[in-house]
């Protein structure tokens, strides 16, 4: 089994509110972990900075943290 390693440093989402901090937090943390388990291969590369743009609407913290970690996810992994 191999090990991968993110770490996120800074997050920034404007417009949400402190008191969900957490739910978006643990959310992002599982949806990563299930997407990058999914993958089979890595190449060994580090992302210095990646922004990503998530639509505002959602309609909770958990579906936020899911749309955020898809984002981080597509630049990880294709470099997008």
């Amino acid at each position: 089994m191999s090990r991968i390693e993110v770490h996120i440093d800074r997050l920034v989402l404007e417009g949400v509110e402190l008191r969900h901090a957490g739910a978006v937090q643990e959310a992002v943390r599982a949806e990563l972990g299930r997407l990058l388990t999914d993958r089979t291969t890595w190449a060994d590369h580090r992302v210095r900075k990646a922004s990503a743009e998530v639509h505002s609407g959602l309609s909770s913290p958990a579906e936020l943290g899911r749309s955020v970690a898809r984002s981080v996810y597509g630049v990880v992994s294709h470099g997008r």
